[in-house]
C-alpha cells in the first residue's frame, strides 16, 4: 500500500504544457457555412456571416448551427429573432431563384455595420448587365 502522498503524484498534470498545447482561432471568421441535412458544407455566405456580426457582435461560425435555419437547410417555425434573420436570408435566396436568378453567384454588395444595424449597399449598374445575361 502507498501513502496518500505517492497517490497524488501518481495522477498530478502539468497544465502549462496542456493549456498551451491548444491552438485557438485568433481572427473571426465574418463568413457564415451553410450546411446540408446530411451534414456537409453546402456554401458560404459572407454577407449573412456580415449582417450576424453586426447585429451581435460575435463570430458567425457560432450559429452555423443555431436554431432551424442558421447554417442548415432548415424547416420549421423559426425559435426567435435570430433565427427568423437566417429564414428570411433563406427565402430571399428562395424568391431570387424563381425568379431566375443564380442564388449562388456572388452578389456585387457591400455589408456595412452601423450603430449595431447591418447595411447593404449595391452597385446598381450592375443589374441591368445581370438581367441581360439571364436573357
Amino acid at each position: 500500500l502507498l501513502p496518500l502522498p505517492h497517490l497524488a503524484s501518481l495522477f498530478s498534470i502539468d497544465l502549462t504544457n496542456l493549456c498551451f498545447s491548444v491552438n485557438l482561432p485568433t481572427e473571426c471568421s465574418r463568413s457564415l457555412t451553410l450546411y446540408g441535412s446530411d451534414g456537409r458544407a453546402r456554401r458560404e455566405m459572407p454577407a449573412l456571416g456580415e449582417m450576424l456580426h453586426c447585429l451581435t457582435g460575435r463570430c458567425p461560425h457560432e450559429y452555423e448551427m443555431y436554431g432551424c435555419y442558421c447554417g442548415q437547410e432548415g424547416g420549421g417555425q423559426p425559435l426567435d429573432q435570430l433565427d427568423r434573420c437566417c429564414f428570411f436570408h433563406h427565402c430571399c435566396l428562395k424568391q431570387i431563384s424563381s425568379m431566375g436568378c443564380r442564388s449562388e453567384r456572388k452578389l456585387n454588395a457591400q455589408i456595412s455595420c452601423e450603430s449595431g444595424k447591418p447595411r447593404c449597399e449595391s452597385n446598381r449598374s450592375t443589374l441591368p448587365v445581370m438581367y441581360q445575361q439571364r436573357s
